[in-house]
């Protein structure tokens, strides 16, 4: 197995689309995921997404792909564009029952990853 196949079963970003897109379109289903954090999410867009909605949502504010595009305006680097990353998100989200099991699988995932920068520290 090379490297690159190890790290990639380290994340999913299926997962942590799944998870964000069923909070924009469900805001309620965050509360069901206390134990996540977004330092558990491997993608640095998905953190910093999962980080403002959690703030947004413990202010009683309605989070949306349009408030969220807003906010984070100047995360726009080269081609990717905020506005559609967000659609595109929104699109992808679940069913609350499946997004709380997804969440468990970043979890999971982020556990998995700090194991292993432990061991290589090890060695």
């Amino acid at each position: 197995m090379n490297q690159q196949t190890q790290i990639t079963e380290l994340y999913s970003l299926e997962a942590e689309q799944a998870v964000l897109g069923a909070i924009l379109m469900e805001n309620s289903i965050y509360d069901r995921m206390t134990f996540l954090s977004f330092e558990d999410f491997y993608d640095p867009m998905h953190a910093k997404t999962y980080e403002l909605s959690g703030k947004l949502i413990s202010e009683g504010r309605t989070v949306t792909g349009a408030v969220l595009a807003t906010l984070l305006k100047e995360e726009e680097i080269d081609d990717f564009n905020v506005g559609q990353y967000f659609s595109e998100l929104t699109g992808s989200g679940v069913m609350s029952t499946l997004a709380v099991e997804y969440a468990r699988a970043i979890l999971e995932y982020s556990l998995r990853r700090k194991l292993s920068a432990a061991l290589g520290d090890m060695s």
